[in-house]
């Protein structure tokens, strides 16, 4: 079993694996995993400040970059007060249409995260 800082180093190489641990191995707690998360400023490669921007902007790659990177540790996290995986999942799924939708409401922020 990886400790937290084991944990955090992975996720700054390589989130996925950490997301892959977590379900494998259930080693990381909630606020682990949540805290692990807000550590990330750069998304593939851009500032997410910027692609919040572009998002405004109505930039569907953005908006799809961005759903790539939260919708992992969202289902994650409805999971623990949805116990069916799969509503876990359309909630979270719901969520970013309706995101989508009002997309030019964005507040410019550096993170959406909060």
């Amino acid at each position: 079993m990886l400790t937290f800082v084991e944990n955090v180093i992975l996720l700054a190489s390589d989130r996925h694996t950490v997301v892959h641990d977590y379900f494998q191995y259930g080693n990381l707690s909630c606020s682990q995993f949540i805290y692990i998360w807000h550590m990330q400023t750069t998304i593939q490669g851009f500032l997410e400040k910027d692609l919040i921007f572009h998002l405004r902007n109505g930039d569907r790659t953005a908006f799809e970059i961005l759903f790539h990177f939260y919708y992992p540790g969202l289902v994650v996290f409805s999971s623990q007060y949805i116990v069916d995986r799969m509503e876990s999942e359309e909630i979270v799924q719901d969520f970013f249409v309706k995101f989508w939708l009002r997309h030019n409401e964005i507040q410019l922020t550096d993170s959406l995260k909060g």
